[in-house]
């Protein structure tokens, strides 16, 4: 198990989220699908609070229902292979070693159940 915050300090993390945002932009209909309408600054400082807790940054858990919070928009598998591609590509942009980009990966695809549409 990789520790990142040997690694990185949380800032990097937080730049890693600023990234994937910028980058998501780019895919317009990926973005309009998903976070057409949505405060982005707000969720970003969220998404970096988790990125935060999910990589051992702080023991403050945001407590957010994963479900509840992405259920309207009928996340389907094709959408999470998408996004992860997406996050794959900031990942390697960043230079990130291979076992690094891995580990987060593993990470947050350990979430992917909460998150996508059940059939």
């Amino acid at each position: 198990m990789i520790n990142l915050k040997q690694h990185y300090p949380v800032s990097a993390i937080y730049d890693l989220v600023e990234r994937l945002y910028f980058e998501l932009k780019k895919h317009k209909e990926f973005y309009e699908k998903f976070f057409k309408g949505i405060k982005l600054e707000k969720l970003i400082q969220l998404q970096k609070e988790t990125f935060a807790y999910l990589f051992g940054y702080t023991d403050k858990n945001p407590n957010i229902n994963l479900y509840e919070s992405h259920k309207h928009l009928n996340i389907k598998d094709e959408d999470w292979f998408e996004f992860v591609q997406i996050l794959t590509k900031v990942l390697k942009d960043a230079k990130l070693p291979e076992d690094h980009i891995q580990h987060i990966l593993e990470k947050v695809s350990s979430y992917k159940d909460e998150i996508i549409k059940k059939d």
